[in-house]
């Protein structure tokens, strides 16, 4: 059941859907340096939005074998669009 349909089956009950929230997210500069951490994000995380970094990898430590790997960067505000990466 897609989180679409999850959504539609509470509306008709009468309760919000609320997402299950991701302990932490942390982004890691190739170097192993720690650029931004937070906790409680949500799961259909897909961007970032900070300044002045480089490339950095995305951790979300639920699920250690699946990372996310920065594929984008849009001009001043350096918004980060993430993109699904498994790593072998």
């Amino acid at each position: 059941m897609t989180d679409n349909q999850k959504a539609k089956n509470y509306q008709r009950r009468g309760r919000p859907y609320i997402k299950n929230p991701i302990t932490q997210l942390s982004i890691i500069e190739q170097s192993g340096m720690v650029l931004f951490h937070k906790s409680y994000v949500n799961t259909n995380v897909d961007e970032v939005l900070f300044s002045g970094f480089s490339a950095a990898i995305v951790v979300f430590p639920e699920n250690w074998e699946q990372n996310y790997i920065i594929s984008k960067w849009n001009s001043l505000n350096f918004i980060l669009m993430i993109q699904k990466r498994i790593l072998l």
